[in-house]
């Protein structure tokens, strides 16, 4: 069981980032008491939410576009009222965030994936901005504000081990594993070529696979270099991890990956890994598609159960955020049933939106039933 952050437990039906704060009676779609959310903030909102989805690459004029955002549309309009409703209820309770709070909060979500270097990259291949992210952690933090005041139960001891007895043959067993280090020369070819053709658009396709070959060979020999030193001697292997290795969230561990099982690492990885006795390198290099990695085995464990001490800790953490979770969707059922949420505009009414999907998804079977008799047909 992994330690899971509030925030990814209950952003979808929370936490909304990117949405403009213009609230002006101009292009008004619905009003929650007497708040205004306009077009232009949901249409932010979707875009946001469309860039890293499937509705991009659908036709938004065929059968399954319509259908996917008509989905999405159902969400975006229940996040945008939930959270204006949340922020009315900020207002009331006096509930805000420090600079110092959410610098805080940043510097622990730093900490967790290796560095701020690492969080911004992160973040330009999600496609969302700093700022976006900050305005959900903000949310976030406002929210467990709210919870703490609004759910006094305390998860106790008795709940931690009743959940690790009545879980442990399911969610507590491991199998072998074995713990190693690595170090990492980032090299997947396709991503070299984009990155030569977004240099020199101009380049033909020929030379740009040429050149991306050349620099795989670069890379490779610089991987094969440093394993060669460290087999001269392998008690530098966390040093150089903390020098060369590209992988930043282990290098500043000395190349620790922790434990991990055959399935939770890329095959040609877990096969070296497993094949190699706990104090050795690997004799080559293994390549997967992050690139080059120089691998040393530190130790070993054979299959079997967690001990409760080991995993307690986490359940408190698992069953605090499922009681937070449950907790606040409480609170936001209350807040509906006294909130007075007006649909200006009469197509993001929920239940609209739901007459759609239903009329998208009756066509959509009567269209399948056409093609399957014609297809019997020609049979």
């Amino acid at each position: 069981m992994k330690k899971v952050l509030l925030s990814l437990l209950i952003a979808s039906s929370v936490f909304m980032t990117g949405c403009s704060s213009f609230k002006s009676g101009k292009d008004v779609i619905i009003k929650v008491n007497d708040t205004n959310i306009t077009k232009q903030m949901y249409d932010d909102a979707f875009n946001q939410s469309a860039s890293s989805s499937l509705v991009k690459k659908e036709d938004k004029n065929s059968d399954k576009g319509r259908f996917l955002n008509l989905v999405m549309k159902d969400r975006i309009v229940n996040e945008l009222v939930i959270k204006e409703m949340l922020e009315q209820e900020y207002k009331k309770m006096n509930i805000t965030v420090s600079d110092e709070e959410m610098n805080k909060a940043m510097d622990k979500i730093y900490t967790l994936v290796g560095g701020r270097k690492n969080f911004l990259e992160g973040l330009k291949m999600s496609g969302a901005t700093e700022q976006q992210y900050k305005e959900a952690v903000e949310k976030e933090l406002k929210a467990d504000k709210l919870l703490k005041k609004i759910n006094t139960d305390k998860i106790s001891d008795k709940d931690i081990e009743k959940y690790y007895n009545e879980n442990k043959s399911s969610k507590f067993v491991y199998p072998d594993m074995v713990r190693a280090s690595h170090i990492l020369i980032m090299a997947n070819e396709e991503e070299i070529k984009e990155e030569l053709k977004n240099k020199n658009p101009k380049t033909n396709d020929s030379t740009i696979t040429s050149q991306a070959s050349q620099e795989m060979e670069k890379r490779k020999a610089k991987a094969n270099a440093i394993l060669a030193e460290l087999k001269k001697d392998s008690s530098n292997f966390a040093k150089t991890a903390q020098k060369e290795s590209e992988d930043l969230s282990s290098a500043n561990l000395g190349g620790d990956l922790g434990f991990f099982a055959q399935q939770e690492v890329p095959e040609e990885f877990s096969k070296a890994a497993f094949n190699t006795k706990p104090g050795e390198m690997v004799d080559s290099v293994i390549q997967t598609m992050a690139g080059y990695h120089i691998i040393k085995v530190t130790d070993r464990k054979e299959a079997g159960v967690m001990p409760f001490e080991e995993v307690k800790g986490d359940i408190r953490t698992y069953l605090e955020n499922e009681k937070k979770i449950s907790s606040l969707q409480k609170y936001i059922d209350s807040l509906k049933s006294k909130t007075k949420v007006v649909y200006v505009d009469k197509s993001y009414d929920p239940a609209e939106i739901q007459q759609e999907l239903k009329d998208v998804m009756k066509k959509f079977n009567k269209e399948s039933q056409q093609t399957v008799k014609k297809d019997e047909k020609q049979k």
